[in-house]
């Protein structure tokens, strides 16, 4: 059976605010003997096994059809993070994300070396990502784009991740003197960031694959996805001047 769920701003503010805690919300579903009346779906007290708020008709007369698993207590749909998504695609919610992230993607790529080109499509596709509430594949992609401008090179007993050649020759070629020196220098700090952003990335999907070892929440996703989109238009930037 398919229910309408009648939505209002503050039930979707709502639902975003559970889905950035890591949590699941639930609606419990309440059908009237009235036959005049339409079933509703109402917000549910919180329950140990959904994160929910207290009973609220909604009122906005926005329908989107969802199915939802019942749990095991009678009469609580509880919702998956692909439920909420499909709830929030079917009212084109995304303006607090748009509105929390504010990001200047490079406009254009051309005469760029590859690795960058290739890094900021993996950060475009990332802001999609985080748009859509799928956190962990906004980190997957800024991850991808950490490793596309970055190579490991041995030092001593360990391999760590240093910038690629191809995007330290296009930035250097562009200084001399005290300046290139000045530079060198300052991409050398820069791959120390780099490789404190991967390791943070590393405690929410597994290195080497896509396994996830922590959900990330919202907040990690912006973080995570504002560190390497730093990272990135500098080096933009910098091969640019």
């Amino acid at each position: 059976m398919e229910l309408p769920i009648i939505l209002d701003k503050e039930l979707i503010d709502r639902l975003v605010s559970i889905v950035e805690g890591n949590e699941r919300p639930a609606f419990q579903v309440a059908l009237s003997s009235d036959p005049y009346a339409i079933p509703h779906v109402i917000a549910s007290v919180s329950l140990p096994n959904a994160n929910a708020y207290a009973a609220t008709i909604l009122n906005l007369n926005v329908h989107a059809l969802i199915k939802g698993n019942l749990s095991g207590m009678p009469q609580l749909i509880v919702l998956s993070s692909d439920d909420v998504k499909h709830i929030l695609n079917s009212v084109k919610y995304f303006e607090r994300v748009k509105i929390e992230v504010e990001v200047k993607l490079p406009e254009t790529t051309e005469g760029l070396p590859e690795p960058l080109i290739n890094a900021v499509k993996a950060l475009k596709a990332a802001f999609n990502d985080i748009n859509n509430l799928d956190f962990v594949n906004a980190v997957i992609k800024c991850r991808s784009a950490m490793e596309y401008i970055t190579k490991h090179e041995k030092r001593g007993d360990k391999d760590v991740k240093v910038i690629r050649d191809e995007v330290r020759g296009a930035i250097l070629s562009r200084y001399e003197g005290v300046a290139k020196d000045v530079y060198t220098k300052v991409l050398e700090s820069l791959e120390a960031t780099i490789r404190d952003i991967y390791e943070m990335m590393s405690k929410f999907i597994h290195p080497g694959s896509s396994r996830v070892e922590f959900n990330p929440r919202m907040v990690d996703a912006f973080y995570v996805f504002k560190q390497a989109l730093g990272i990135v238009n500098y080096l933009v930037e910098l091969s640019r001047a």
